[in-house]
């Protein structure tokens, strides 16, 4: 009857939606998102590394949107449960070569290294991705947060960083637009 009081939306709901985007999209081999145009590590590392960042960009809107509140809460933990069930079996290739993260602003410390992965779940290495993500997000850096989050990205995907910037300039741009549209959309909820 009163058109203008928004519907309540179950956190269940809202938890799963987002997963089922995330599922899908890894799925559908990603039609929308941004590849470097070389690849030394191969693109199906760069596909699963697509996977960790959209899931902790999803983990980290939602401390934007709620801060650490049972709302958080309530959407992130069926959220995890989904993720947590997905990739337990999927496996994550290993990684054999090194990479380094160099962060311009601070030349006096030596550059970050990321070491040698071995074979394992694709969710052991998402919660280490998550872990190395919110590092990055407390590093500080003068291009600002949203280029230090999409410099790990590209130096986590094997992307010669030097030679390809604008590579990191898009993704800083992606992850900009989805902390923003997702924040936003959360925010804008009433929860159930």
């Amino acid at each position: 009857m009163f058109s203008f009081f928004k519907q309540r939306e179950s956190a269940q709901d809202v938890a799963e939606g987002f997963f089922d985007s995330i599922r899908e999209n890894t799925e559908s081999g990603y039609p929308k998102k941004m590849f470097p145009d070389e690849a030394p590590l191969g693109m199906d590392l760069i596909k699963d590394e697509w996977i960790y960042f959209d899931i902790f960009i999803f983990d980290y809107v939602t401390f934007l949107a709620f801060g650490e509140t049972p709302a958080r809460h309530a959407i992130l933990n069926p959220f995890s449960s989904l993720v947590t069930n997905w990739l337990k079996n999927r496996q994550a290739p290993p990684i054999t070569e090194p990479r380094i993260i160099i962060n311009f602003d601070n030349i006096d410390k030596p550059p970050k290294t990321f070491d040698q992965e071995e074979r394992e779940s694709a969710h052991e290495r998402l919660k280490r991705r998550v872990l190395i993500y919110a590092e990055a997000l407390k590093t500080p850096c003068s291009l600002g947060q949203n280029y230090m989050i999409a410099l790990t990205f590209a130096t986590l995907c094997g992307v010669d960083v030097i030679e390809d910037n604008s590579y990191v300039m898009g993704i800083s741009a992606y992850f900009s637009q989805r902390k923003i549209e997702q924040t936003k959309y959360l925010k804008s909820l009433r929860l159930s």
